[in-house]
Formats: structure tokens, sequence, C-alpha cells
């Protein structure tokens, strides 16, 4: 059997995908929920809203101590700065 590829029926790897894709929503509605409720709980990140980047927190952090920040920017294949 080394070397060979095994096939499913289309019908089959349809119905997989779908269930994946049913098990992906809803792991990130769960995740969302969690991190709201999080943030909605703690004094000091109940402001602060669960969709913003990391980039626009560190602007509103940067705006509030009267600073400008320099934006790092990280190349994801190598992990340098760009």
């Amino acid at each position: 059997m080394s070397g060979q590829i095994s096939t499913i029926p289309v019908n089959e790897w349809i119905k997989c995908c779908k269930q994946f894709s049913k098990e992906f929503d809803s792991l990130i509605e769960s995740t969302e929920k969690t991190l709201d409720k999080i943030l909605s709980c703690d004094e000091l990140l109940n402001d602060i809203p669960y969709d913003y980047t990391q980039e626009e927190i560190l602007s509103k952090i940067a705006v509030a101590k009267g600073t400008r920040i320099q934006h790092n920017r990280i190349n994801i294949k190598t992990g340098h700065q760009a």
C-alpha cells in the first residue's frame, strides 16, 4: 500500500467539510463569547472592544499617554522586523 493515495466519495468529502466548518464556527463563537466575558468583567479591560487589533490598542494607549508609537511590523514567514 505504500505510495498509494486513498480516495473517498465526493459526497463524503463534502459532508466532512461541512462538519468541520460547523465545528470551526462554533469554536470561534465560543472564543468570542469568552473573550467578551473576560473583557466585561475586568475593571482595567472592560472599556476595550474585544475586536481591536494589537496595533489599535497600542495606538489608543499612546494617545492616552500623549506619545507617539512606532509600529514594528514583523514578517510572519521569517520572524524578522520588516
